[in-house]
């Protein structure tokens, strides 16, 4: 099994990524990312395959929660489990405050996340209940 090293890269990584999702800085958020790179959100999937693709896909999603009153998202758990050296499954869950502070949804998600000798990138992302997280280890 890969060092604890790795797994905290990948919660690095999460927590870099809501950070700049909050800041709306979408193309500095691109670099957590590899094309392709598809959402799940039920029975709908979204891919995109290049930057241009992903920062209009970013633009668009933020507008429309941000008109649905979202002012930011707030990590409350991330659990990181490897599935080996270069691939791990971060599961998240995710605070939607308002502008003015109160809380308008917990959302959960996992990412599928991996190392190709260049750093952690995201592959893939589900949304879905916070209690369908993957645990970090089946007890």
């Amino acid at each position: 099994m890969p060092e604890n090293g790795a797994a905290q890269e990948v919660e690095a990584l999460v927590r870099r990524y809501i950070e700049l999702f909050n800041a709306d800085d979408f193309v500095a958020a691109f670099e957590c990312y590899r094309m392709p790179f598809t959402w799940l959100f039920g029975k709908r999937a979204v891919t995109v395959n290049s930057r241009d693709e992903f920062l209009a896909m970013m633009t668009a999603t933020k507008a429309a929660l941000v008109a649905s009153g979202l002012g930011s998202s707030r990590i409350l758990d991330i659990t990181v489990r490897m599935m080996d050296e270069y691939v791990a499954l971060a599961g998240t869950e995710v605070v939607r405050n308002r502008a003015d502070g109160t809380e308008m949804e917990t959302i959960g998600g996992t990412y599928l996340v991996h190392d190709d000798g260049s750093g952690w990138r995201f592959v893939g992302q589900g949304s879905h209940s916070p209690d369908a997280i993957a645990p970090a280890r089946d007890l």
